[in-house]
């Protein structure tokens, strides 16, 4: 089944795939989602007890972006991304992991508690 791909000015594409029965053609018009975000970046690094759950970022209605990264060399971090109370059964980052959300990211605190000792994070937040 071949097919063509014809780029006829900056905001549209215009596919057609051809079959033997019936040309089918597509347009598609891109949208915000491909635009390059700006952002300002805020960084911090709590430290995280491993007696209580442990604030990490607090609610923020225009978080775009969030980075948590686990600096510890063994121990790992429970994470609570519901705004709720972080438990030993939460959401785990492991010693030395990360996780990053970029696409879509929850605007409720987000709260943490380490495994066996403090351990520090390093959070970005934009």
């Amino acid at each position: 089944m071949p097919n063509n791909l014809d780029v006829l000015d900056a905001a549209s594409v215009l596919k057609t795939v051809a079959t033997t029965e019936d040309p089918v053609t597509f347009v598609h018009t891109p949208h915000q989602l491909f635009q390059p975000l700006s952002l300002t970046m805020t960084q911090t690094n709590p430290v995280i007890s491993n007696l209580a759950s442990t604030a990490v970022v607090a609610a923020n209605a225009t978080r775009k972006f969030l980075l948590i990264q686990n600096n510890d060399a063994v121990n790992e971090v429970y994470v609570d991304f519901a705004g709720g109370v972080a438990t030993l059964a939460g959401f785990i980052i492991a010693a030395g992991g990360s996780y990053q959300w970029d696409t879509v990211v929850g605007n409720q605190a987000v709260n943490a508690i380490a495994a066996l000792a403090p351990v520090t994070l390093t959070v970005l937040e934009g």
